[in-house]
C-alpha cells in the first residue's frame, strides 16, 4: 500500500509519495497507483478541475487532509461524469465533488463493484451512479454526506445492498424517486433527510427499500415504499406508505409519524448553491427531537454532533441541539459552514448564539466576568458574550433567543 500526495503547488513529474513534494493532479495520482490498497490524499483546499478519469486499482482511497479550512473541491463540469470505476470499493472521504453532465461516478464493466463515500458534498449531476450491487461481503456505503442533483432522473438506484445512513439528499426529480431499489433485501436508509423537489413526482420519494428507520421524507409524491420502516417523519402530498410485496396501500409502522411538518429552520430553501445545508437543521420544536430510536451502533449526527443530545435520538440527519461547547477555550460552529464544510471546533465571532442552559456554566472566555456564582446570567437579564481578546461581539438582551443576538463590534 502507498499513498500519493496532490497539491496545487504541486508536480506530476513528482513520484508524490513525498508530502513535500506533491503531483499536481488527481490524475497523475491514479496513474501512478498500484493494483488495490493504495491513497490518494489531497493536501490544499484548491479546485481540481478534472473529470472522466479511469480507476482501475481495487480498494482505491481518495480523501483529503483534514484542515480548518475546509475541503478540496474537484470541478468535473464538462465531463460526463467524475470518473470511470473498473476497481472494487472505491472510497471517497472529505470531497466536493461537482459537475458531471451524465452522472458522479460510472461503472466501467458489468461486475458493479461497491463504492464507500463519507463527509463528501456532491452537487450539479444528475445522479450519483451505475446501479450499486452486492454480490458478496460489506455493501456500499454513503454516510455523513451531503447531495443535491439536478436534473429528472433517479439519482440513487441500487438492485441490493446499498447503506445510507446521516445524509441530506435534495433533487428536482420529476417524477421519479430520491432513492430506487429492485430486489431491495440489504438497502438500508436511517437518520437521513430526503426531500423531493419534483412538483409534478406521483411516484414514490423511497422507492423498494429494505429498511427505512429514523428518516424525514419530505416533497411531492408518495413516501416510503417499503415493508420494514419505523420511526420515520413524513411530509409528503401522497400516499405515506406503500408495500414492496403486494405493491398496495401501506400503514404507519412503529414510531413513524405521519402528515406532520418537520419545522426545518428553512424548509424552503431551494437550490445547489453552500447555503442549503443549514437550513435542514431542526428546529428545537420540531417533532422530530427525541422521536427516533438507536439504530446500527450510530452514535453521531451528519456534522459528527453526539447522538442523542435528549432522551432519545432525533429523527432525520441533524441532532437538536447543537453540542454545547467542550473545554474552556472553544465552542463548536454551527454544523455546516457556508461551503458545506463539516465543522470542528472553531472560535469565529459568527457562532456566538449561546443560550441559556441551568445545568451547563458557558466556557470563562464567553462568560460575564465575576465569580463562578455570576457566570449563570438569570433568565431576563442582559448577557454579554465575550471572545478570546475580551470583545463584547453579542448582546442578548431577552437571556433566550439567538434571533435577538445583536451585532456590537460594527
Amino acid at each position: 500500500m502507498a499513498t500519493y500526495y496532490v497539491a496545487k503547488n504541486g508536480n506530476d513529474s513528482n513520484a508524490g509519495t513525498d508530502q513535500t513534494a506533491p503531483k499536481l493532479t488527481i490524475a497523475s495520482a491514479i496513474s501512478a497507483a498500484g493494483t488495490r490498497l493504495d491513497v490518494i490524499e489531497i493536501i490544499d483546499e484548491g479546485t481540481y478541475s478534472e473529470n472522466q478519469l479511469t480507476i482501475s486499482t481495487d480498494q482505491l482511497t481518495i480523501r483529503h487532509t483534514a484542515s480548518e479550512l475546509g475541503r478540496p473541491v474537484i470541478d468535473s463540469t464538462g465531463g460526463s461524469q467524475f470518473a470511470t470505476v473498473y476497481g472494487e470499493n472505491l472510497t471517497l472521504i472529505g470531497l466536493e465533488i461537482k459537475g458531471g453532465t451524465s452522472q458522479t461516478i460510472y461503472k466501467g464493466d458489468s461486475s458493479y463493484s461497491k463504492f464507500h463515500i463519507s463527509g463528501c458534498f456532491i452537487h450539479e449531476t444528475p445522479k450519483l451512479g451505475s446501479h450499486t450491487y452486492d454480490n458478496t461481503g460489506t455493501p456500499s456505503t454513503i454516510k455523513q454526506s451531503v447531495l443535491y442533483f439536478d436534473g429528472t432522473a433517479t439519482p440513487i438506484n441500487s438492485e441490493n445492498g446499498l447503506e445510507i445512513s446521516n445524509c441530506l439528499i435534495t433533487a428536482s426529480a420529476g417524477t421519479n424517486p430520491l432513492l430506487q431499489g429492485y430486489t431491495p433485501t440489504t438497502n438500508t436508509a436511517s437518520f437521513s433527510t430526503f426531500i423531493h423537489r419534483g412538483a409534478s413526482n406521483t411516484g414514490l420519494i423511497v422507492a423498494a427499500w429494505s429498511k427505512v428507520i429514523d428518516c424525514i421524507v419530505t416533497g411531492s409524491g408518495k413516501g416510503i415504499g417499503s415493508d420494514d420502516h419505523t420511526y420515520n417523519l413524513l411530509d409528503v402530498s401522497g400516499e405515506d406508505f406503500r408495500n414492496y410485496a403486494d405493491n398496495a396501500n401501506g400503514s404507519a409502522g412503529t414510531g413513524d409519524i405521519i402528515d406532520t411538518d418537520p419545522l426545518f429552520v428553512n424548509g424552503d430553501a431551494k437550490g445547489s448553491d453552500a447555503t442549503i445545508a443549514a437550513n435542514y437543521d431542526l428546529l428545537a420544536s420540531s417533532p422530530a427531537v427525541d422521536a427516533g430510536i438507536a439504530f446500527d451502533g450510530i452514535v453521531v449526527d451528519i456534522s459528527g454532533a453526539t447522538r442523542p443530545e435528549g432522551a432519545a435520538p432525533d429523527i432525520g440527519c441533524f441532532e437538536f441541539p447543537p453540542p454545547y461547547w467542550n473545554d474552556y477555550e472553544t465552542q463548536p460552529q454551527p454544523n455546516f459552514s457556508g461551503d458545506f464544510v463539516i465543522q470542528g471546533y472553531k472560535n469565529l465571532a459568527s457562532n456566538y448564539r449561546a443560550k441559556n442552559d441551568s445545568s451547563a456554566e458557558p466556557p470563562l472566555s464567553l462568560a460575564i466576568k465575576g465569580p463562578p456564582s455570576l457566570r449563570r446570567a438569570p433568565q431576563e437579564s442582559t448577557q454579554e458574550f465575550t471572545d478570546i481578546a475580551g470583545n463584547i461581539p453579542y448582546v442578548n438582551s431577552n437571556g433566550g433567543d439567538a434571533s435577538d443576538l445583536v451585532d456590537q463590534t460594527e
